[in-house]
């Protein structure tokens, strides 16, 4: 009965983008990068900042627990709601590895001037 559905899913190039386990384990391990690299920031942060980073944390915690504890099925479409604070989570990765590259191009500059 779904037979033809699940065709024309599988026909749409990049169905499968990131879902495969080289691209899931590269973004789990940039989500705990984010995540770690978020708590060590805390410290050098303005209160602002920290009160960002903490409630993003405790989203993440909270969302995470309430869907292991509350949704029996193992199916992906029920984690779905933590997307976005993985792509947040990314992100924070990201940002603070670019910030940490262009520092060190600045300080190349400077010792090489």
């Amino acid at each position: 009965e779904t037979r033809l559905s699940e065709q024309a899913y599988l026909s749409i190039p990049g169905h499968n983008l990131l879902r495969g386990l080289l691209a899931g384990g590269a973004m789990f391990a940039l989500t705990l990068a984010g995540i770690s690299l978020a708590l060590l920031d805390l410290r050098r942060k303005e209160l602002q900042a920290r009160l960002d980073i903490l409630i993003v944390l405790a989203a993440t915690l909270a969302l995470g627990l309430a869907l292991f504890l509350l949704v029996p099925l193992p199916w992906q479409r029920y984690v779905a709601p933590l997307v976005p604070l993985t792509c947040l989570w990314i992100a924070y990765a990201l940002a603070s590895f670019a910030a940490l590259i262009a520092q060190s191009f600045r300080d190349n500059k400077k010792t090489a001037t």
